[in-house]
């Protein structure tokens, strides 16, 4: 599906109500029959819908690796992260290498990694610089190192907030 025919509410429309009901349904039941619930019809929270501009934006791989909440953090913020498809894949990927290679430890004893806490707080950082920083300008390599800086500025405060220390995993 191209970009234009993913903004027609109406194509959501057709493939949740007639194409794929059964499959919508699965996903979000929708207990009080409420004829205006949003993940069925074709509005952006529609259940076919928001997968679609995930793939789109993310790109699949990134996509699959990722959990619900923290798609969430990149792409239902289309006015600042999930508005630029480099810039959200620069997110998603400083995010993914900082938990997949490193862990916090407190007190020499490895800690579990509260994913969502870190998208939740690398997310704010972004946006905090943002607003000093024209990210869509930056080349591919800068908004990479950035993202990589400030997804370890994220790590180095959660690993402070527990007075722990970030460790290679």
């Amino acid at each position: 599906m191209v970009p234009a025919e993913a903004g027609v509410a109406e194509v959501w429309n057709y493939l949740t109500l007639v194409l794929l009901p059964d499959v919508a349904l699965w996903r979000w039941p929708n207990p009080n029959c409420d004829p205006r619930y949003e993940r069925l019809l074709g509005k952006p929270r529609n259940v076919f819908r928001r997968h679609w501009w995930r793939a789109h934006l993310l790109g699949p791989e990134l996509t699959m690796r990722m959990r619900e909440d923290e798609l969430v953090q990149i792409v239902e913020r289309t006015a600042t992260l999930g508005g630029d498809p480099r810039v959200a894949r620069a997110v998603a990927a400083a995010f993914l290498h900082a938990v997949d290679t490193q862990s916090i430890e407190v007190g020499g004893a490895p800690t579990t990694l509260k994913r969502m806490q870190i998208m939740r707080a690398l997310a704010k950082r972004v946006l905090r610089m943002a607003r000093v920083v024209a990210l869509s300008t930056l080349n591919d390599e800068e908004l990479a190192a950035l993202m990589a800086e400030l997804a370890e500025l994220t790590l180095a405060a959660a690993a402070d907030a527990v007075d722990g220390t970030v460790v290679p995993s």
